[in-house]
């Protein structure tokens, strides 16, 4: 379009990621661009006023209505899983959901990282991308995103930033799972306003994250 531009990731959470680009860049200006208020999990998190408060920049809102420029799955999965993200009953779980309708089905996979340095974000990064090239492999729509190492707090996290259909959580089986163990699939149901489903893998179909 003819603009200069630069650009960077930053931190998964959307004003610390604004602030610490203040903090580097000094702008004269922000622009926050979210989907409309019903659909923006940055909106009900009051980012725009949290920034503008935390700043005293100017901070203009500019809101993007996705669905009458490009209109998405209008069927989205968040797949929850780490060491079972590769098995035989997940993959034959989302096979399954994506050949129940006429639409067109998304599944986001979210990979919980097992510690919290960087080797344990680059190692969760690596096992996502091995998984989501398996799930295009059998014909699956994936994106995917490395979570929060409590997977409880990755889910939510994510439940705030995707309009999602249901939740699909797979696991070991019940004596191996220390997210069964925390009742993990019982406290994303309470939270959830969506169908929360469980998916559980048999050992030998797992991939261990290293």
């Amino acid at each position: 379009a003819g603009f200069d531009a630069t650009g960077e990731v930053g931190d998964s959470d959307p004003f610390q990621a604004t602030m610490d680009a203040i903090g580097e860049r000094k702008p004269d200006e922000i622009v926050i661009s979210t989907l409309p208020a019903p659909a923006s999990g940055w909106l009900r998190r009051d980012l725009v006023e949290r920034v503008a408060e935390a700043s005293g920049i100017a901070v203009q809102h500019v809101i993007s209505d996705l669905d009458e420029e490009s209109p998405p799955p209008t069927d989205t999965t968040l797949v929850v899983a780490n060491r079972t993200a590769s098995s035989a009953e997940l993959t034959a779980r989302l096979a399954e959901l994506a050949g129940s309708g006429a639409d067109e089905h998304l599944f986001i996979v979210l990979v919980p990282a097992l510690g919290t340095d960087g080797r344990a974000a680059a190692a969760a990064q690596e096992h996502l991308a091995e998984v989501l090239a398996g799930l295009r492999t059998s014909g699956l729509l994936v994106a995917g995103l490395v979570g929060d190492p409590d997977p409880f707090t990755a889910t939510l996290n994510a439940l705030q930033f995707f309009r999602v259909s249901r939740v699909v959580i797979s696991t070991l089986p019940e004596t191996k799972s220390g997210w069964l163990r925390g009742d993990l699939i019982e406290r994303v149901r309470r939270y959830a306003a969506c169908p929360v489903e469980h998916v559980m893998a048999s050992a030998g179909d797992t991939v261990t994250a290293s």
